[in-house]
């Protein structure tokens, strides 16, 4: 399915965001995500790639789609044209909701431990710095909370294999950071 409408009713959303959360890190958690469910489609299980799609685009933006009843109108008109139900569409605003502490289906878990990944690394890093420096945040206060972070759980096999060596080198990242502030 093309997406294009789905993400031009969602970029005005995304241009409220901080520089580090805007529409490129949605379009790398729906990439992230289609490779994991690439991975999960091999062992015998088939998630819906459009919702893993829609989900991942939405999830950034969760906060302002949610409460607001002319978004979610909008796009639901954008999923309908795409030929998606009505319950369908109801379901993906309700799958939304659960994201990202709570993923029921697989395709749920899938966007989460994409949003998980894209956390550990040194992207992940430098956007929590940027993100935080934006509003005044100091260094500790962000390498604490990127430290209480890694404790986030994958839910699927491929995450766990990707996810394992990426938290351990960013605790490392973190803990060498907060060495050298600390002086």
């Amino acid at each position: 399915m093309d997406f294009a409408r789905f993400k031009e009713t969602l970029t005005p959303l995304y241009k409220t965001r901080d520089v580090a959360h805007r529409l490129e890190l949605a379009e790398r958690r729906v990439q992230l995500a289609y490779e994991l469910a690439r991975e999960v489609t091999n062992k015998n299980v088939d998630p819906d790639t459009d919702i893993v799609c829609a989900l991942g685009y939405l999830m950034g933006v969760k906060e302002q789609v949610l409460p607001n009843m002319n978004v979610r109108g909008a796009l639901e008109a954008c999923v309908a044209e795409y030929g998606w139900s009505t319950l369908r569409a109801r379901e993906l605003f309700r799958a939304l909701e659960r994201l990202p502490e709570h993923p029921k289906s697989i395709e749920e878990q899938l966007v989460a431990d994409a949003d998980t990944l894209l956390q550990f690394g040194l992207l992940g890093l430098a956007r929590d710095l940027v993100a935080a420096g934006a509003v005044g945040k100091p260094i500790p206060d962000v390498v604490e909370r990127s430290l209480k972070g890694l404790s986030c759980r994958l839910y699927t096999a491929p995450a766990h294999a990707r996810g394992n060596a990426r938290r351990d080198a960013h605790r490392e990242w973190l803990l060498q950071l907060k060495k050298e502030w600390d002086g």
